[in-house]
């Protein structure tokens, strides 16, 4: 799965360090584990989440969630989903993008 984020006023491309902090903070709040993917339950993961947080690829903006792309086993479809509300990413979130938290 493949995202393309674009700043609609720009046309750039955005990167996830253009969004979010990307930094220890950000590794802790995934790495917490508060944040199941799309198709798996957090005890059935064939990878542990440190694993998965390294292979972190792209993400894309959703109205209440980032969402976060991360390379997985064949076994686990190639690729999982994690999407964490804006609400508890607040303080990592780029300044030009806090205006997401009320959304």
């Amino acid at each position: 799965m493949w995202a393309v984020t674009v700043d609609i006023e720009t046309g750039e491309y955005l990167g996830l360090e253009d969004v979010v902090e990307v930094d220890e903070p950000f590794r802790e709040l995934f790495l917490g584990g508060q944040f199941a993917p799309d198709r798996f339950s957090l005890d059935e993961l064939p990878e542990s989440l440190d694993t998965l947080y390294d292979r972190i690829y792209d993400f894309y903006l959703t109205e209440d969630s980032l969402g976060v792309i991360t390379g997985a086993s064949r076994a686990a479809g190639s690729y999982l989903t994690f999407e964490i509300p804006y609400t508890d990413i607040g303080d990592l979130l780029q300044d030009s993008f806090k205006y997401l938290i009320a959304v």
